[in-house]
């Protein structure tokens, strides 16, 4: 099993998890026809879509998506779509109750975001183990103590790059503002990172990096050095391919 990246960033978000036989796609923020290239047209594996939010760099393409199968997110980013709960194809979700999707175990926790109803995933399967997705999102409340596999979470900025970016004009002062009041920076995520049990985990993908403010490269050497784990960043085309613990 592996996890494609369709694009990560303000300008859209899509990961696609498959093995030969299923398959699991988070947002849906690129049009489908790349998804639909990822999975190398076999469309009928697809068990469901989750989205984390209403902005449409992660939902904007939520009604091409929910015309193939199921799209999974909160009631209040449905809403925020014009999108009416529980019509065909489209299924809202409740937070901390784990649901299935297929094959695939999943848990929605609320995030900290600019819109109504955010919300992060914690995603199980046996081929994959257990696997963190955090973008678009202040901080996180909560703690992740327990084994992770996998961590997919968003480090978007740090202040003085976004500072920088505005005093030399390569940014508005508000899209500044409102980067560091609805994003999580590198410093914050070293933070929630802190707060995880990282012993088992395997790799860390930093995603939705500005594009203006952010250093894929240099967040992941930070991240590296913090957390003694692989780190990596996520751009449109990245693949990881998921290992599983070996069984005694």
């Amino acid at each position: 099993m592996d996890i494609t990246t369709l694009g990560s960033g303000s300008s859209g978000n899509g990961y696609v998890i498959q093995n030969k036989s299923e398959a699991l796609i988070i947002e849906c923020g690129i049009n489908y026809k790349h998804a639909v290239e990822a999975l190398g047209g076999n469309v009928s594996k697809v068990n469901g879509c989750l989205v984390t939010h209403s902005h449409s760099d992660h939902a904007g393409f939520i009604q091409q998506y929910a015309k193939a199968f199921n799209v999974y997110t909160t009631k209040e980013t449905l809403e925020e779509r014009n999108i009416k709960p529980n019509t065909f194809h489209y299924c809202p979700i409740p937070l901390f109750k784990e649901f299935k999707v297929g094959k695939f175990v999943i848990k929605a926790f609320d995030t900290e975001h600019d819109t109504k109803g955010p919300c992060g995933f914690i995603v199980y399967h046996e081929e994959m183990g257990t696997l963190l997705f955090l973008t678009d999102t202040h901080h996180i409340k909560y703690k992740f103590d327990f084994p992770l596999d996998y961590i997919f979470i968003e480090c978007n900025h740090t202040d003085e790059l976004v500072d920088n970016s505005i005093k030399n004009g390569i940014i508005p002062r508000k899209v500044g503002i409102r980067a560091k009041a609805t994003h999580m920076s590198l410093e914050r995520c070293i933070n929630c990172l802190k707060a995880c049990d990282t012993h088992k985990t395997k790799a860390i993908v930093l995603i939705h990096i500005s594009a203006n403010n952010g250093d894929g490269y240099g967040f992941c050497k930070a991240i590296a050095k913090q957390t003694g784990k692989p780190t990596y960043f996520a751009t449109k085309g990245f693949k990881l391919d998921f290992v599983i613990d070996s069984k005694v």
